[in-house]
């Protein structure tokens, strides 16, 4: 009985030690993830706060252009690289332009709408009459009709930069301008951050550094267009003691709709003197080239008294659960979980039987003092 006795006691205290151990591990873990994941990776400690900003944009430099046709070549300064005109923060350089010139309203055929006989046409009058001539439909528009699948017609022609590789590396540069502001967590109050008021920010790149950072091959880029969204990212650290000068933007690169390429069409249109008066004559370019969408976004961060409070009332919810965790881990992933949960629940004996022999001896003496007040 002794030994059992013993025997017992000493797993007892060996579960004992096992679950403080499993309840210091536990604690310990907990204690990293709030100093190392909380305070130290995300550095809850910090308020953030998120900016939208401004940016403008130019193209700066020149190259050239040669047509398919002829071979001839053709200058392509920043009038001619931001056609069909220059936006306040997008850009787009054309590549290849297919361009049909002295376009002039008339019937025509149409190589969109192919046909073998009249009724293969739609009759929808001013603009189509049901005729087929030639295998299309007569339609009417601006004719000739642009071709873009025979560049070297008498219809269309083909210009397409040249030297790219070299020109957008070292004579084509594209110059942004951004700024934005945190007007919550700045300490400089109206504070304005821009690449523009001295800071050693980076304003000025290579056309083809700018389409290398999204990574799509510049050659691709260059043959079937691009639309890249162009980000200025700011990260700010706006604690006491630090400079505005330390938040610098960095360039970061996107592709829209994947590599599906980017193309787009305008028109040139002016008037052309006849014998009968002036006559309504317009160019129309077709065009593959780089799309660019500029913005400038942000977010800056500070200490702050609220998220110190917050993450100190965290850490202190998180410490009662280490007991809990390292009981529940006891009990059913421990090896020795069946002697765990026998020492851990104590089974007390039934004593219901006992209880009703007292009440039944509790009556009785009442009944019996009862009688004995009656005789007196």
């Amino acid at each position: 009985m002794f030994l059992f006795y013993y025997e017992t006691k000493k797993e007892v205290k060996l579960l004992d030690r096992r679950l403080g151990l499993m309840n210091g591990g536990v604690r310990l873990a907990l204690l990293l993830y709030i100093v190392g994941v909380r305070l130290w990776w995300e550095r809850s400690y910090q308020a953030t706060e998120l900016g939208q900003g401004q940016v403008s944009v130019r193209l700066e430099g020149m190259t050239y252009s040669r047509s398919a046709r002829d071979g001839r070549q053709y200058p392509a300064d920043v009038p001619t690289l931001t056609r069909p005109g220059a936006e306040a923060n997008a850009l787009f350089v054309p590549t290849v332009v297919t361009t049909t010139a002295d376009q002039v309203m008339h019937n025509c055929t149409d190589p969109a709408e192919p046909c073998v006989e009249h009724a293969d046409c739609a009759r929808l009058p001013p603009l189509k009459y049901g005729l087929c001539e030639r295998g299309m439909c007569v339609t009417l528009g601006w004719c000739p009709r642009q071709e873009l699948d025979s560049p070297r017609s008498a219809v269309s022609e083909v210009t397409a930069l040249q030297d790219v590789e070299r020109s957008f590396k070292e004579e084509i540069f594209v110059h942004v301008a951004a700024e934005i502001t945190f007007p919550r967590l700045s300490p400089w109050k109206n504070k304005t951050f821009s690449t523009e008021d001295g800071r050693p920010a980076r304003t000025r790149w290579p056309l083809a550094e700018v389409v290398a950072r999204s990574g799509i091959p510049l050659a691709q880029a260059v043959r079937d267009g691009v639309y890249l969204s162009v980000v200025l990212a700011w990260s700010c650290n706006l604690n006491p003691g630090r400079e505005p000068t330390s938040c610098i933007p960095m360039l970061r690169v996107y592709p829209v709709g994947g590599r599906s390429g980017f193309e787009t069409s305008w028109a040139h249109h002016y008037q052309r003197a006849t014998s009968s008066g002036y006559e309504e004559r317009r160019d129309q370019h077709h065009a593959k080239g780089l799309r660019l969408l500029f913005r400038s976004k942000g977010s800056a961060r500070k200490v702050d008294l609220y998220q110190i409070v917050l993450q100190l009332f965290v850490a202190l919810a998180l410490l009662p659960v280490a007991s809990l965790l390292s009981d529940t881990i006891m009990q059913y992933a421990f090896a020795e979980r069946r002697h765990y949960r026998e020492y851990k629940v104590e089974t007390t004996p039934d004593f219901s039987d006992v209880r009703e022999k007292v009440e039944a001896l509790e009556k009785q003496s009442k009944s019996q003092q009862e009688k004995l007040l009656a005789y007196s």
